[in-house]
């Protein structure tokens, strides 16, 4: 009976296998269905992912041509300053050498003409100077831009050296006249339209290589429109007179 038994268990086993075989053929047909559902929706995704790759690739690649392009343009605006630049400094140049140019010519004329103040003075400060330092007949007789005979009086002296000789032929403005007492007097001094310090200095050595020179006096006067303080300290220190003369408005 025993072959008999295990036969029939067989048989039962492969009846129930036989039965749940289509529902076990059905799941397999659903996985594989979901499998392929699954597959198709990467494969959609891959190929969007391959056609935003390749967008991206064409965005880089025109980035990377703009930067080339942005490169040449930055590296043209340099080229160009460096021209501008070269250019500025040319004009630079040339207004400098204009502005020298100017200015010597202008110092030119200045010495020939005299500045219009220094001409103003000339011709008012013999008034001051008879006020002032009792020189009642005082009289301009010599300029910087029209000296005078005294000039080659004074340099034709022995008493002088010739660098005193050459300071004093840039004096600005020599007078005389006779002083109360009746002895020959001279002024001799600077004209600044803002009289400094230094005009002081110049003032009292010129005037004393005049004197030196004509061997009679000679006041150190110095004329400006404008005094500074120091100016007036380091006139009443050297014994030289300021006169201020102010000109008249146009």
């Amino acid at each position: 009976h025993e072959p008999q038994l295990l036969q029939s268990m067989r048989g039962y086993i492969l009846d129930q296998e036989l039965r749940e075989l289509p529902n076990t053929v059905a799941e397999l047909v659903g996985a594989v269905k979901g499998l392929a559902a699954v597959t198709s929706a990467n494969t959609e995704r891959i190929d969007r992912l391959e056609a935003a790759v390749e967008r991206l690739e064409a965005t880089v690649a025109q980035l990377a041509a703009d930067q080339a392009e942005l490169k040449a343009t930055v590296a043209q605006l340099a080229a160009n300053q460096v021209d501008i630049n070269d250019t500025l400094a040319l004009l630079v140049t040339v207004a400098r050498a204009n502005a020298e140019h100017l200015q010597r010519v202008s110092g030119r004329v200045a010495d020939i003409a005299g500045t219009r103040y220094q001409r103003f003075v000339a011709r008012v400060v013999h008034r001051r100077l008879r006020r002032l330092l009792l020189i009642p007949d005082a009289a301009v007789i010599h300029t910087d831009w029209n000296p005078g005979p005294i000039i080659d009086e004074v340099a034709g002296s022995d008493n002088l050296s010739d660098a005193e000789v050459d300071d004093v032929s840039v004096i600005d403005f020599i007078a005389a006249g006779q002083d109360t007492a009746g002895n020959r007097a001279y002024a001799a001094g600077e004209i600044s339209i803002t009289a400094q310090p230094i005009d002081v200095v110049k003032a009292a050595r010129r005037a004393a290589a005049v004197a030196k020179a004509l061997d009679c006096t000679v006041h150190p006067v110095v004329v400006g429109q404008v005094i500074l303080d120091e100016t007036e300290a380091a006139a009443q220190e050297q014994g030289v007179t300021v006169i201020t003369i102010t000109p008249p408005p146009n």
